[in-house]
């Protein structure tokens, strides 16, 4: 085992939450979280697993034709030493010398989050607002480079750095965010999307649907229409990703007009609710009484 990068013990209790998430995930008892833990980490590793040596086999061959070779007795046979294999060197690409650096970068957001779309997941906005970029930055030069947690991909858990599968504390949930802000974290989000490796199609659509949303009349005409329309693209955007994974999703792009209505009524439902229960109506409502009373 590597000395500089020794196995975590993954029965003590700082690993209790991992052997946890394994019980419920899968029924196992301890002992068996414990191995598959060790043995998931063996493999991201690139360490293969300790071998007893074989035993010694004086049995002469068969008589009268090749011997025959059971499996176990296979497996008990010494394995041929490997042949040192020639380490590669490693390469720089080339760069083109007229070119001078982009217009501008993208801020990079946490690993959580580029983990997220590059399994293309949902993930909030706010990791890609100067906001989230600013903590993730500050958190990869804090992060421990052994702590590992469990990722669940498509029902299998590995075991990542703990960084790619911790969301955020202070992270914000879309419909908590405003228009400004969503717009604020849309070519972050964009341009993240693209080194991803999402499809074309997929990102065409997005920015159509940002972009529909900065020019609708409610941005600036309406009154609470960012709200709404804030609203709006927290909806959609997650009922979009709900709707790719069971394939079948809908055009993300086109505004529904009869939704956009239905969350503005919403809205205003919501507005008028805090209005009834607040104190200044019942101090407008006791003044406006008084002044009645006067009139007698």
């Amino acid at each position: 085992m590597d000395e500089e990068n020794p196995m975590p013990d993954f029965a003590d209790d700082e690993a209790r939450p991992l052997r946890e998430a394994l019980r419920l995930a899968f029924g196992w008892d301890e002992d068996q979280a414990i191995q598959h833990l060790d043995a998931t980490w063996r493999n991201n590793q690139e360490v293969p697993e300790p071998r007893d040596p074989p035993p010694g086999n004086n049995q002469a061959p068969p008589q009268g034709g090749p011997p025959q070779v059971r499996r176990d007795e296979l497996a008990q046979q010494p394995e041929q030493p490997e042949q040192p294999q020639e380490k590669k060197k490693p390469t720089i690409a080339d760069f083109e010398e007229d070119e001078p650096p982009p217009n501008t970068i993208a801020s990079r957001p946490s690993q959580y989050a580029l983990q997220k779309i590059a399994a293309f997941e949902y993930v909030e906005l706010w990791y890609f607002m100067r906001e989230g970029c600013f903590e993730a930055t500050k958190q990869s030069h804090s992060q421990a480079d052994d702590a590992f947690g469990l990722l669940a991909t498509n029902e299998v858990l590995t075991l990542r750095p703990v960084a790619s599968v911790k969301a955020s504390r202070n992270a914000k949930a879309d419909h908590e965010l405003s228009l400004t802000e969503i717009l604020q974290a849309r070519t972050s989000f964009l341009e993240h999307l693209k080194e991803a490796g999402w499809p074309n199609k997929h990102i065409s659509a997005l920015f159509t649907f940002f972009w529909m949303l900065e020019s609708h009349p409610f941005h600036l005409s309406m009154r609470r229409g960012d709200h709404i329309l804030a609203m709006y693209a927290a909806k959609v955007r997650q009922h979009w990703h709900d709707k790719l994974k069971l394939g079948g999703a809908f055009n993300i792009a086109k505004i529904n007009d009869t939704l956009l209505q239905q969350v503005t009524t919403e809205v205003n439902d919501e507005v008028l609710g805090k209005v009834s229960t607040s104190p200044l109506k019942h101090l407008l409502y006791s003044r406006a009484l008084y002044l009645h009373c006067l009139s007698f």
